[in-house]
């Protein structure tokens, strides 16, 4: 994932491979993505917890999206998964990014 911009970030991956073969797998009908605000590290070494994960509505259907609607400033949690006909497979590893800060004027 990378930052993409003051209020989203733009989060790309590769077709899961089997480990056994070294090939794709099932054939892939779509993608579902989810995300949630990181737990942070406060001064102090207090915890905020990560905040709860939210799916992203619609199915993606290649192996990139841009997600939308974020808070400036804020590190995100971002997973996928396949979705295949035997069903969804496991969440990806954790991608982590922060949106870029609002520019602000001084003066």
């Amino acid at each position: 994932m990378r930052a993409g911009s003051v209020t989203g970030t733009y989060n790309h991956w590769y077709v899961p491979v089997s480990p056994e073969y070294g090939r794709e797998t099932e054939m892939i009908l779509h993608y579902e993505v989810r995300y949630r605000t990181s737990a942070i590290r406060i001064p102090g070494g207090a915890v905020v917890p990560a905040g709860e994960w939210v799916i992203l509505p619609n199915k993606v259907e290649g192996t990139s999206v841009e997600i939308t609607g974020l808070d400036s400033g804020t590190a995100y949690d971002v997973q996928v998964r396949a979705v295949s006909e035997g069903g969804p497979g496991p969440w990806s590893e954790i991608s982590t990014g922060i949106t870029r800060l609002e520019e602000t004027e001084v003066g």
